[in-house]
């Protein structure tokens, strides 16, 4: 078993290269979350400093080898990067931070951390309550009619109570849409059904008979058949001497 925490780091924490696409907040904060859940003996802010610059490549690896002679601690060196690769355009932010929205087929979970992380780059100081009106506010309709309904001490708390709506509102989409679905074979057979539609199409509609009674058609129409050979109806009598009569002479001259 591999025991060495920069190896096993490698499946919990991704590199920070320090574009401006990184999130430099949730990179510490998997630092942190390693730390937290693997039984390492020491003092955790000491492990957070000696393993996490190991994580950084590119223009934030370059960073740290222009600066780490001035870096001595976690502390300096979690504000040293924040100062450096955090997102500076607060105008950005507050576009991001007004415009977030649950979108139609967004999990609430998603959205709840999305709106978290907002709210920790808008104002590091929110209180939970301006967190949970912002979250509020910013449900989809069906969801925030039950939303408001109900009151929260914390984000967690309307984490918690939101999802049970959304799983809920799950299970009546699910039986409304098998509702949908008997309503419409039922349309589709009453429609098959219907006098009218027999009256207009069982003519090209063909008819499916069991094999025995099939044969018996068939037999009886052959019987039929022999009957009007050996007993010829009149019509059939008639046309047959007509047939048999010889040939007009104009006929038997020319030829």
């Amino acid at each position: 078993v591999n025991t060495d925490p920069l190896q096993q780091m490698k499946d919990f924490v991704k590199s920070f290269n320090g574009n401006p696409t990184d999130d430099v907040t949730k990179w510490l904060d998997s630092i942190i979350h390693y730390f937290d859940i693997a039984q390492i003996s020491g003092d955790k802010e000491t492990l957070y400093f000696q393993y996490a610059p190991a994580f950084l490549k590119e223009y934030a690896y370059r960073w740290w080898t222009d600066q780490k002679h001035y870096i001595f601690s976690w502390s300096t060196f979690k504000q040293a990067l924040m100062t450096q690769f955090a997102e500076k355009n607060e105008y950005l932010i507050e576009q991001q931070f007004d415009q977030r929205k649950q979108q139609l087929n967004e999990p609430v979970i998603k959205y709840y951390y999305d709106i978290i992380d907002l709210c920790k780059k808008y104002d590091p100081h929110m209180s939970d309550k301006q967190k949970i009106r912002k979250l509020t506010n910013g449900l989809k309709l069906s969801l925030y009619q039950e939303a408001i309904k109900e009151s929260y001490s914390t984000p967690y708390e309307f984490l918690t109570k939101v999802q049970q709506l959304e799983n809920t509102q799950k299970l009546i989409e699910s039986r409304q849409d098998q509702t949908a679905q008997v309503s419409n074979i039922m349309n589709h057979n009453n429609k098959f059904s219907s006098p009218h539609h027999r009256s207009n199409n069982y003519t090209t509609k063909s008819m499916y008979y069991p094999s025995s009674v099939q044969h018996d058609y068939l037999y009886e129409q052959q019987f039929e058949s022999n009957q009007n050979q050996q007993y010829p109806t009149s019509q059939s009598f008639q046309s047959q001497q007509m047939y048999n009569q010889p040939h007009s002479s104009t006929y038997q001259k020319n030829y």
